[in-house]
């Protein structure tokens, strides 16, 4: 957390390195699903801000950290851990059992 606090900007290269150390406690390997940087820099700085994201901004920062909303949950927590909980699995299952917008998500 200490790492987002001290940057003014996130960067691609901040991004990089905080997929990383998201993902290095996480039992998935990561991957990049898309190439939507900008976007989602323009979201995750946001979300530093205090902004949160709309359903389809989840699903472009989802999209490309992993295809994973449990990922991405952690990974807004880093960023802004007053407002962004963190979603494990069973919280995701639960939370989206009845959701049409991301039930067949993983």
């Amino acid at each position: 957390m200490k790492y987002f606090k001290d940057l003014t900007i996130i960067t691609k290269h901040n991004l990089i390195i905080s997929i990383n150390f998201t993902y290095g406690w996480m039992p998935t390997s990561f991957d990049f699903r898309s190439d939507k940087f900008d976007e989602a820099l323009e979201i995750i700085n946001n979300a530093k801000k205090g902004i949160v994201p709309s359903i389809d901004q989840l699903e472009i920062l989802k999209g490309l950290l992993n295809n994973s909303l449990v990922g991405t949950s952690k990974h807004l927590h880093f960023i802004n851990p007053e407002i962004f909980a963190i979603w494990d699995s069973r919280v995701y299952r639960y939370l989206t059992a009845y959701s049409c917008d991301f039930g067949h998500h993983s």
